[in-house]
């Protein structure tokens, strides 16, 4: 895989996964409106949605990264 796709694929990846946690917000959101959930709590649950989505990027990076140099020789 040329450097170019490989970059390519990592934006995305990233793209893809933010869209999936922004989903997952705007889902909180309507479960909270539904459901009275207090502020705390929904402070708290979001807060764990977008430390996790920013863990997912992390690591698909990190993934990425691994590839790179096992296929260069590093």
């Amino acid at each position: 895989m040329e450097e170019k796709d490989f970059y390519y694929f990592e934006f995305l990846g990233e793209r893809c996964i933010k869209h999936l946690f922004k989903d997952f917000l705007y889902q909180l959101e309507d479960i909270q409106e539904k459901y009275s959930i207090e502020d705390e709590d929904f402070d708290r649950i979001r807060n764990r949605v977008l430390d996790k989505g920013n863990d997912t990027i992390r690591f698909f990076r990190d993934q990425g990264e691994n590839y790179t140099k096992l296929n260069s020789g590093e």
